[in-house]
């Protein structure tokens, strides 16, 4: 199906939907409004009809309908209101539905009782809301995947392609893909659902398309059909949302430059693959395996195509070719590999047979580096330095960022002091030799365009791990490792040394953690982002709008997405 026949199916949905007259809007439920709203893209030529159902929802809030309404209508319509304009639900609105919350709740956190009974489709619509204004309720949490882990979720879904979309957006449970790709012989709503969330080689995307696309009508519409609730929705709603579905699919369709740069990534691949097929079996098989795994857990090509990316920041003619750039990303395929199981066993986790793996991986990344620009002494002292100096930070956090814990006590003597985060760098260094190598093939430039450079990378290096300790901590403390959050935390508590119990401990942190230092040391990485663009831009030949902008926009952006929901819990739990 062409891109000019898609267009055109949306071009007849806009058209039918912006041209619907207020009175077709006055006749639909209030489900209807609130799951079109909910749904609706936010296209230019959309923005009046979605104008026209907020006023509709808002008129309909009031503190007596959120005391008494339904469950699942009064949450599907906060959560329809606050996607649209969050500053439309007023302090008192929110204090009347965290009431309700309270007196409806079978325990602290859900789930929660609808019409004397725990509804599964009203703390689906529940746990969407708190995912959107604050953070997901475990209790909820734990009952919806435990309703579905048992497949009484199916009579449910059956009879809602809404909730499909809200079960399939929010779990990655296997019985919810099994679902999905068994909706080829459901509704039109259903199939648009699997379209839209259903990875392509799951899916047979394109006949199903087709398929859905063939049931539109002329004038713009889709027929209607069970929709939410068991309840026949009108045409308008249907073809709300059918729209939705193939927008969120088109827009998960790869670009030209996306398509290009998975070309590169697969040469890259291959020839990191090439450094092990000679190896003995098991060895050759598991290298091939941590080939594939970081291959493809890196989906924003940060690891493969790093050098490349940093080659089309710069606006030198860099006299690098096509095969030198996949030499180098081979090397930091292989590098990332050793780390990561390098990592595992410094975190007490390692598997003993995947120890050979990261031997081999570290002598083939260094074989690689070395072998791009051979001639460049200079470049090949800078690798050995660069690799000694990840040896030592591996060392001291050995040394330094450990406590015994046993049988759930923690032993907490000395806090390591990580000052300006250096060593958070050093440990991955690596990552930045491919970048610093397309530099050395003009003899670095000047000594202060390398400076910039590498300090860029320390700074970003330093951002990456303080963003995954953020998410870490927990984890970390339980294995025993203290990390910078988990350090950072115990420094807010001034927590004297001695033994502690694990859970005691866990619960007093969390607490802190929510309170400061998740905050702080957010800000702290924000600020090295900050840092890594400034010093980028002091090399002299530096260019904007390039991929390595691209990592740290998704790194800020991801940071500043958490900084908010933070807020927005911290705001929920003092109302």
């Amino acid at each position: 199906m062409t891109d000019r026949y898609l267009e055109r199916v949306f071009d007849r949905a806009y058209a039918a939907l912006k041209d619907m007259p207020g009175k077709s809007i006055r006749n639909l439920s209030l489900i209807d409004c609130a799951v079109m709203l909910t749904v609706l893209p936010s296209h230019s030529q959309l923005d009046n009809l979605r104008s026209r159902l907020a006023k509709r929802l808002q008129e309909q809030l009031n503190p007596a309908w959120i005391r008494d309404g339904d469950l699942f209508e009064v949450f599907l319509v906060f959560t329809a209101i606050w996607q649209y304009d969050q500053t439309s639900i007023v302090a008192d609105y929110l204090v009347c539905a965290v009431q309700r919350l309270i007196r409806s709740e079978v325990v602290a956190g859900g789930p929660y009782r609808s019409h004397g009974t725990i509804e599964f489709a009203a703390n689906l619509q529940i746990a969407q809301f708190a995912r959107l204004v604050a953070k997901p309720l475990p209790g909820i949490d734990a009952f919806l995947k435990n309703v579905i882990a048992a497949g009484h979720h199916k009579a449910t879904l059956t009879s809602s392609p809404y909730l499909l979309y809200l079960a399939s957006s929010t779990s990655s449970q296997s019985e919810i893909v099994s679902y999905l790709k068994e909706c080829k012989a459901m509704s039109c709503g259903h199939r648009a659902v699997a379209l839209a969330t259903l990875k392509p080689r799951l899916f047979m995307t394109e006949q199903e398309l087709q398929a859905i696309c063939n049931k539109q009508h002329q004038a713009g519409w889709w027929k209607p059909e069970h929709f939410a609730g068991g309840d026949t929705s009108s045409h308008i709603v249907m073809t709300a949302f059918v729209v939705s579905m193939l927008d969120i699919y088109k827009q998960r369709l790869p670009s030209p430059r996306m398509l290009a740069l998975r070309q590169k990534q697969q040469a890259i691949a291959e020839v990191a693959k090439r450094q092990f097929t000679a190896r003995a079996e098991p060895l050759r098989s598991s290298a091939l395996a941590a080939v594939d795994k970081i291959c493809r857990a890196d989906v924003n090509f940060e690891v493969t195509l790093l050098p490349y990316f940093f080659s089309q920041a710069v606006k030198d003619s860099l006299h690098f070719d096509s095969q030198q750039y996949t030499l180098l990303g081979a090397a930091n395929v292989c590098s990332w590999i050793a780390y990561t199981i390098y990592d595992d066993f410094l975190d007490g986790e390692g598997v003993p047979a995947q120890l050979p793996v990261a031997n081999v991986a570290m002598h083939a990344s260094l074989d690689c580096f070395k072998a791009t620009i051979p001639k460049q002494e200079k470049f090949q002292r800078y690798i050995i330095k660069v690799f000694a100096e990840m040896d030592e930070a591996n060392a001291w956090e050995v040394h330094y960022c450990r406590f015994v814990v046993k049988e759930n006590v923690v032993t907490v003597k000395q806090l390591p002091s990580y000052g300006k985060g250096g060593v958070l760098a050093a440990r991955s260094f690596a990552h930045a030799l491919g970048p610093i190598a397309v530099l050395s093939q003009n003899n670095f430039h000047p000594s202060k365009n390398l400076h910039s450079i590498e300090s860029a990378f320390r700074h970003y290096l330093i951002a990456r791990q303080l963003c995954d300790d953020i998410h870490d901590w927990q984890d970390d403390l339980q294995a025993g490792l203290a990390s910078y959050v988990v350090t950072a935390i115990l420094r807010d508590m001034r927590l004297q040394p001695g033994t502690y119990n694990v859970p005691f401990l866990l619960a007093a942190m969390q607490k802190q953690f929510r309170h400061t230092t998740f905050t702080r040391v957010s800000l702290l990485a924000l600020s090295h982002i900050n840092k890594a663009r400034q010093d980028f831009r002091k090399y002299e030949s530096w260019q904007s709008s390039s991929g390595i902008d691209t990592l740290l926009d998704n790194l800020e952006s991801s940071l500043i997405y958490s900084l908010d929901q933070h807020e927005k819990a911290a705001a929920l739990i003092k109302i």
